[in-house]
């Protein structure tokens, strides 16, 4: 995971907005005064602290604390309380990634993640691998990486 926050970064440090190159914010010249040229490490590592505890909260948190309130009618049948929490985290990730795919720039990986899977397929299947070919197949590919995140 750091080598791809790096990979990230520094392809991204190609594709600077005109914004960044404003005068820096308080926040900014503070963390700059006190880490120096650590300064991406720490704001790297806060964020990444910030999205562990918020993906916690969301997706696990959240859902248990939901089931709950059934408790009281479901009595000890813990397991459908357990379906339950189950399909609240479902229906959780599901809105959780239309709503960031209507993010300009999600929604552009979304498409070229679609885009991939179907150069991959046109791969597979042996055929040349030309826009025209690959547009002959479909965008859900079996063994994509995305789907081990939902199942």
């Amino acid at each position: 995971m750091i080598i791809g926050i790096k990979t990230l970064n520094y392809s991204a440090s190609f594709f600077e907005d005109e914004d960044e190159k404003d005068e820096p914010s308080k926040i900014d010249k503070l963390f700059e005064k006190i880490f120096k040229d650590k300064t991406n490490d720490v704001m790297l590592g806060i964020s990444l602290i910030i999205s562990i505890l918020l993906a916690t909260a969301l997706f696990f948190v959240l859902p248990t604390i939901i089931a709950s309130f059934f408790r009281k009618s479901i009595s000890d049948k813990s397991i459908v309380l357990n379906i339950l929490e189950g399909i609240v985290r479902i229906v959780i990730f599901i809105l959780y990634v239309y709503f960031i795919g209507k993010m300009e720039d999600i929604s552009k990986v979304y498409e070229y993640h679609g885009a991939e899977h179907k150069s991959i397929f046109c791969y597979e299947s042996g055929e040349e691998l030309t826009p025209e070919n690959a547009q002959k197949f479909t965008r859900f590919h079996p063994r994509c990486g995305t789907n081990f995140c939902f199942w």
